[in-house]
């Protein structure tokens, strides 16, 4: 097997089986924003969602009841950090016990927390839309 630097190198398949590499660094993302979860499954679900079959479409649609799952038991992990935000208690300006040390903790969870949400929010839109596909369609599942 080529020893090949994948940081700057994958490989592409072709018709005909065979690979050959792809300079990585000519790769353009332009207009796409980053990577995160929601975007990831907004790109797929835009790329395959009219090839798929009804019961595709049916299997997808429960993704809308996942995200509603998903989003209780983030509202139980955000109701136990309030909780320990609101355990912490300070004598003058001296914090007596803290649960986030850092100036980087908060902002560090916010934004962790908000991409879950986003994540939430696309899956139950996918749901949503593959539902409605289905409906529209006319299809019943047996």
């Amino acid at each position: 097997m080529d020893d090949l630097n994948y940081s700057r190198v994958a490989e592409e398949g072709k018709p005909d089986g065979k690979t050959r590499p792809i300079d990585l660094a000519k790769l353009s993302t332009n207009g796409m924003g980053s990577a995160d979860l929601a975007r990831v499954l907004s790109f797929l679900w835009g790329r395959s969602q009219n090839g798929l079959t009804p019961n595709e479409l049916y299997w997808i649609a429960g993704a809308a009841e996942a995200a509603s799952s998903m989003a209780t038991d983030l509202k139980s992990v955000m109701d136990g950090i309030g909780c320990l935000v609101m355990g912490d208690t300070r004598e003058g300006n001296r914090l007596m016990s803290g649960n986030f040390q850092s100036n980087s903790d908060v902002p560090s969870l916010l934004f962790t927390l908000s991409n879950q949400v986003g994540a939430i929010a696309e899956l139950a839109q996918i749901g949503s839309d593959a539902f409605a596909m289905l409906v529209h369609s006319g299809a019943r599942h047996a």
